[in-house]
């Protein structure tokens, strides 16, 4: 049996979900298993060149697993209305659900951009490594994008529907 566009759609929803969801709880099992072995100091944030410029007590490692913790949260709630929205568009029951699944896609997506994000951050703390300078500027610069595209999109579409009720006053 064929699967329709939602049910595509909530699939990717959720395997977008679960990456950004196993991928952090692996390296946070890892930061737990090296915590003890730790020195009392360690490097936990970086300067622009990716050197630690921040020494600090080895209880601020969790820094990173806390930011992407409360994004999950954020996303879960923000996930948990996405159903109940209305565009406040005329486009009808399968409209409205092409709707909340690109905006459920686009939350996704910028979850995965900051989670990855922090997730290298935490990689870095972890094994008390430099940050990947230019890891982290590509990460943040899709994430971005991603961030920007979505209004981008919204605007798009409302300039779009305002020339197309002018070109069909026009025609009357």
């Amino acid at each position: 049996m064929r699967k329709s566009g939602h049910e595509i759609m909530q699939s990717v929803h959720r395997t977008l979900w679960i990456i950004s969801v196993a991928v952090p709880l692996l390296l946070l099992v890892c930061f737990l298993v090296r915590y003890p072995g730790l020195p009392e100091q360690i490097g936990v944030h970086f300067e622009a060149d990716g050197q630690f410029d921040l020494i600090d007590r080895k209880f601020y490692g969790f820094y990173a697993w806390l930011i992407i913790l409360i994004t999950q949260g954020i996303v879960v709630i923000i996930e948990m209305a996405v159903p109940k929205v209305r565009s406040g568009l005329r486009l009808g029951e399968k409209g409205e659900e092409l709707f909340r699944d690109i905006t459920l896609l686009w939350m996704d997506l910028i979850s995965l951009g900051i989670t990855a994000f922090f997730c290298t951050f935490g990689a870095c703390v972890t094994w008390q490594r430099p940050y990947p300078v230019s890891v982290g500027r590509s990460i943040l610069v899709v994430w971005l994008f991603l961030l920007l595209l979505y209004p981008a999109g919204a605007v798009l579409a409302k300039i779009i529907r305002f020339f197309m009720k002018l070109l069909s006053k026009k025609e009357d």
